[in-house]
């Protein structure tokens, strides 16, 4: 009897202890439930998550969609013809319908169908979905994250994030601000170094990963930098759930909660060859209801854990959201001039260089009339609120 109590009493006194020391405990009950193993073979990265699915890159570069079973369920394509699409992936995004992912081999996101896995198209350095020339080249991207319909690249060469409509139409680089002096005359971390991963929350706000700093760098929607998550060791992994902001330090192997100010509500893993531990973090994912996925490149496989809930963000006001845009077609005409009338109607100036000019009718991607001009130089063409047409005579300098 006297050592049953000894060791029940030595029992309480150690979950005290790490309770304590915030070791995945609270009141007695853990903060982070160890669920299972998911064996990934060969894994190097875990990528991402959606649809009951786990998105793994392996060593050699291939990239499977995985179930919590283990089995894969497709595999990407890493070619289309002579075209290389993955070489070193580095993170993936999943929406309703597209599974994005961004390599930094090859400098560009590859889309694919979700689910199936099926190849839809590209975009980057040399492969489209540009229209701002060169300077607009993805250089050794590392992160991506999808928000209303924006697509958000971490363009880690050039220090900068790039955005994208859906399909890959270039929209802007996110301008980056601050306000204010830091405390002290410290200059404010606002820049990116060597941005390694992105997430947003469910406001828009924008945390990035910065690996050269080893902070996690928060923005408003618009660019403004807001506060940074310091302190946090050597992050490797950034998720970002409805009730918190989960990050991954590489030297202790400790996954790290923060509530959204950056306030730590508890860590769990460690480092070690037993389950639920890890021998080196490759990628962190959630999925609603507390689900969070830890990649152990280490050991070939995903650690799965439930985590108390945390404060959801408080409702904000809502303000009109990010536009976003669409490639639809291309229609084969040299035009130099285009305006439109809202309703799918598109009036375009065909290229000059010919004796008479000519304005051009467009509908549903193919020219519906030519409207010849004689002895007229067209440069400018538009569209009253009443449908009218009007267009500039460069030639007779009239309209």
């Amino acid at each position: 009897m006297r050592n049953l109590l000894i060791a029940s009493l030595v029992g309480l006194f150690s979950c005290s202890a790490l309770a304590a020391e915030g070791g995945g405990l609270a009141n007695g009950f853990i903060k982070a439930d160890f669920k299972r193993e998911i064996a990934a073979e060969k894994m190097g990265k875990l990528l991402a998550s959606g649809g009951g699915l786990l998105i793994v890159a392996r060593q050699d570069g291939a990239v499977d969609a995985i179930g919590v079973d283990g089995k894969v369920a497709f595999t990407l394509a890493s070619k289309s013809g002579d075209v290389e699409l993955l070489k070193r992936p580095e993170a993936a995004a999943v929406t309703a319908d597209t599974l994005y992912v961004v390599d930094s081999d090859t400098n560009q996101v590859v889309m694919y169908t979700f689910p199936g896995g099926k190849y839809k198209g590209r975009f980057g350095a040399k492969a489209g979905g540009f229209f701002g020339g060169d300077k607009q080249e993805l250089d050794g991207p590392r992160g991506i994250a999808v928000h209303e319909g924006v697509v958000y690249v971490v363009d880690t060469g050039n220090k900068r994030i790039q955005l994208f409509g859906v399909n890959g139409v270039f929209m802007h680089t996110l301008p980056l601000t601050t306000k204010g002096a830091g405390e002290a005359g410290k200059e404010i971390p606002y820049l990116l170094k060597k941005a390694a991963d992105i997430a947003l929350d469910e406001a828009g706000r924008i945390y990035v990963l910065d690996a050269e700093d080893s902070q996690v760098k928060v923005y408003d929607p618009e660019g403004l930098y807001l506060r940074s998550f310091a302190n946090i060791g050597k992050p490797v992994a950034l998720a970002v759930a409805e009730d918190g902001v989960y990050v991954a330090d590489e030297n202790t192997q400790v996954v790290s909660k923060f509530d959204f100010d950056g306030k730590l509500a508890f860590p769990f893993g460690s480092k070690g060859e037993g389950k639920s531990q890890t021998k080196r973090i490759s990628g962190l994912t959630v999925e609603k209801g507390q689900q969070v996925f830890v990649g152990d490149a280490g050991k070939s496989l995903v650690n799965e854990f439930h985590t108390v809930a945390g404060g959801r963000l408080e409702p904000l006001p809502r303000t009109a959201g990010r536009a976003s845009v669409k490639w639809l077609s291309a229609i084969p005409v040299e035009a130099v001039q285009l305006s439109g009338d809202g309703k799918g109607m598109i009036y375009a100036i065909a290229k000059s260089g010919k004796e008479d000019t000519a304005l051009l009718k467009l509908q549903d991607g193919k020219v519906a009339n030519e409207i010849k001009v004689a002895d007229m130089e067209l440069s400018a063409v538009t569209l009253d609120a009443n449908g009218g047409i009007w267009v500039l005579d460069k030639k007779k300098k009239r309209c």
